[in-house]
Parts: structure tokens; sequence; C-alpha cells
């Protein structure tokens, strides 16, 4: 009995021992397994990174990019994008890797040799460029003071990233001082001559629910938040006059989101500048005008859909609050971002914006006009209907109107093989609405003239007042 009970005793140990072990083994792998996923993470990866500065640098040292693409502000963005510090921290430890190819030591050369040779690409290139840039600038001072503004811009991307890459090279500091000498020159200065309201809000836009009173701005009438049925203007404050920020394009293009949401089509919706606003070094706009005031004569003249979109969009989207954002886009001057937000409480009766929108778009629509005609010709004008009257479609058209001057050949390997012209089609469509619609014809050459008339191609089909149809 003794001899069993000791049996049994070695064989729960032994059971123990093996669970024991097992549970080692187990925690072994596991702990092997989550060292190796700790180490498994990839090195820094040296190879494409010095092929991408390698890449950049390329256009950093080339006199061929200087000039035949001569943008300041792209080689900015490529001296900000090669990062010389941080190159050359990585260089020090690439050149000791062991097993690099013979490309990776071919970018370590090359951006070696980068560095110790740029201040003499500065000397050679970069500093004549840079010099006939200012001088374009001052000699576009009287007669353009937007395009010389331009040029002087560039100037100064180009001696900022200089300054990026060689920080130390002699000459930097004093040529771009003679840069900012020139913007300052062109632009103007925010310091001078304007209120502090306007210095405490340079490159900002205001919100207000009427136009501010320039030079005596109240803070009181500042907004940034807004009810629904409020009117709601912009004012932006500059640093230089619109005139030198913009040139002489009066189409100024905006960013308007709503919650993150970019919702204009640039191509429609903008600020149209009048003349009488570019010498100011502010810029004034309404976004949700009073109702029974408004005159969108201008917008609707110069195709400007912005007020219109807007008041539809508020008309539509949830019943919440919302933050609107908007920023000027400039033509000249690029890098100076112009921006404001609100916020818009839509809880209540949205048909207030939705009347606005109505009465613009009712606006621009009485203003509809049909297009000129160039060509007086009957019988054309007769095939056209017919051409177009036989496409089986919804509306039903009485008259055409030839809107070019003369006919345009159209030839294959130098033979004449037809010929086009374009003419708009006016009628009504099935709700008995008066609708007119451009269209392009031909007439294929049979080698010895032309056969009939046909419709090519189409534009969409637009809708105008009856009474405007004469």
């Amino acid at each position: 009995m003794k001899n069993i009970r000791i049996l049994l005793v070695l064989i729960i140990c032994s059971v123990l021992s093996i669970d024991t072990s097992a549970q080692f083994n187990k925690n072994f792998k596991i702990g092997k397994k989550n060292s190796s996923n700790k180490s498994s993470s990839s090195p820094f990866d040296f190879k494409s990174f010095l092929y991408q500065k390698y890449e950049i640098a390329q256009r950093l040292y080339s006199s061929e990019s200087v000039y035949r693409a001569p943008k300041g502000h792209d080689y900015l963005q490529n001296a900000k994008d090669y990062n010389r510090t941080e190159v050359e921290k990585k260089l020090k430890k690439a050149k000791f890797m062991p097993n690099n190819s013979s490309a990776t030591k071919m970018h370590i050369r090359t951006l070696e040799d980068f560095h110790k040779n740029y201040d003499q690409f500065v000397d050679n290139v970069l500093t004549g460029k840079v010099n006939e840039l200012i001088e374009k600038a001052y000699s576009y001072k009287e007669k353009n003071v937007g395009l010389g503004l331009n040029f002087a811009q560039e100037a100064k991307d180009f001696t900022d990233a200089i300054e990026l890459i060689s920080p130390n090279h002699p000459q930097i500091g004093a040529l771009g001082a003679e840069a900012e000498k020139v913007v300052n020159a062109l632009g103007g200065s925010a310091s001078n001559n304007v209120s502090a309201f306007h210095k405490d809000n340079l490159n900002k836009i205001v919100w207000s629910n009427k136009p501010l009173s320039i030079n005596s701005e109240s803070s009181s009438d500042i907004k940034s938040s807004f009810e629904t049925g409020e009117t709601i203007y912009g004012t932006a404050y500059l640093g230089r006059s619109v005139r030198a920020a913009q040139g002489k394009d009066s189409r100024l293009d905006i960013r308007l989101r709503i919650d993150g949401k970019q919702m204009t089509n640039r191509y429609e919706c903008h600020l149209q500048l009048e003349n009488d606003q570019l010498d100011n070094n502010y810029l004034q706009f309404v976004l949700v005008p009073d109702p029974s005031s408004y005159n969108a004569a201008s917008d609707i003249e110069k195709g400007n859909y912005t007020t219109q979109r807007f008041n539809e969009e508020l008309s539509r989207i949830s019943p919440r609050k919302h933050k609107v954002e908007l920023t000027l886009l400039f033509d000249v001057d690029r890098n100076t971002e112009v921006k404001g937000d609100f916020s818009i409480n839509l809880s209540g009766d949205q048909t207030f914006y939705k009347n606005i929108a109505n009465k613009i778009a009712d606006s621009r629509f009485a203003d509809i006009q049909l297009p000129a005609a160039r060509m007086n010709d009957s019988s054309l004008e007769q095939a056209m209907v017919k051409s177009v009257n036989n496409q089986g479609r919804k509306e039903n058209f009485t008259k055409a109107i030839i809107t070019n001057q003369n006919w345009t050949n159209i030839t294959e390997g130098g033979a004449l093989v037809a010929r086009k012209i374009d003419g708009a089609c006016v009628g009504k469509n099935a709700k008995g609405e008066c609708v007119y619609q451009v269209f392009s014809f031909r007439q294929n050459y049979n080698g010895n003239g032309f056969g009939e008339t046909y419709q090519h191609s189409s534009e969409e089909v637009q809708k105008i007042p009856c009474s405007n149809i004469k």
C-alpha cells in the first residue's frame, strides 16, 4: 500500500511537471511571437526617401526649371518639401548603412553635391532671376500694379526658398529685403492709414447684419452666429488694395463650405468686383440680403450665382445649426488666405431663403434674351427647324436664328468633307413654356456641292420669357 501511495505521488508530480512545462513553452512561444511583432515594424525606407529628395533636388538645382517654368510659388514649395535639415540627418545614417545599392550611393553623392554647390547656383542663376523679377515688378508699377505685384511676389518666393536651402548665403538677406520692399511698394501696407479695427482684423472676413461703415466700425455690429431670417453681410480687411491682390480680373473666385463640404461651383459662384472697389483695401459683399431691397442686376449681368445658390442651399438643408466658411481666392496674391466663418441656426422658417433665391431667379429669368442673328437666310432657317423637329423632341420649334456669320469648312486629310454652322431654334415645350436651344448643323460635301442640312449636336434647352421672343 505504501508503495502504491508513493507511485501515485510520483505520477501526480509528473503530470504537474508536464502541465507546467507546457504552460512555460506556451508562454515562451507567445512571448517570442510578441517580441517578433514588436520588431517587425518596417525600418525607415532610406532608398525611397533618398530617391524622393533626389527628384526634388533636381528641380531646385535646374536652371531650366527656373527659367522655363518661372513659378516662384512652385520653387518655394519644392524647397519646403525638400527640408534640408531632415535630409542632412538622414544622409549621415544612410552613408554607413551596409549593402547600399549603386543607385542609393549615387543619390547620396548627388544630394551631398547639391548641398555643397547650391550657393554657387544661387550666384550664377537665382540671383539674376530674382533681380529680373524685381525690375519687372517696378516697370509695371504705374501701368498694371496687379501684374507688377505678381512679379514682386514671385521674387519674394524665390528668396524665401533660397533661405530655406541656404540660410547662410551672404546675399540672401539683402536680396530678400529688396523683394519685400517691392512687394510693399506695389501692394501697400495694412499699417498705413487704416483704423485699429482694420489692423485687428487683417486678412479676415467679419460678419454683420448690414454693411459696416469703414473706419467707424463698431464691434457691437460684428456677429459670429445668425438665426433664421437674418441678413448676412461680409467685410474682408486686406493688407493691400483689391487691385493689387486681384489684378485686372473683375471675377474673384471664392471657396464656400457648409459643414466642411464645398457647396459652390467655382465657375458659377464668385464675387463680382466693380471698378470703385478695386482701389480699396477692404471688400464688402452680401450672402443673405434683405429681399425687399436687394438688387441682383450686377450679379445677373456678370453670371454670378453665389447669392442665389447659397440661399437655395439654406432653404433645403437640415433645420439645425450649421457652420459656414468662406475664403477669397485672389488671382495675384495667392499666398495670403483671407477667410472667415460663422454659424447659422436654421430651426426657423427656411422659406425665407427660398423666397430670396426665387426672387433672384425670377429677375435672372426676366433678363434672358435670345442670341443675336449673325446671318439671315430664310431657306436655311427653315431647314434647321425641320431637321430639329424630325428628331422627335418634346419641344416644337417654329423659328431659327443663325448665330454664326459664315459656314466653317470641315476637312479630312486636306479634303473637304462637310461644312458646319450654329443656330438657335425657338419654340415651346410640352407645358406651353417658351424655350430655345442652340444646335450645330452640318451639310456633307458630295463632290459637286453640299447636301441637306442636318442637326449634328446640341446644347441644353433654355427657358425664356415669351415676351422676350420677337
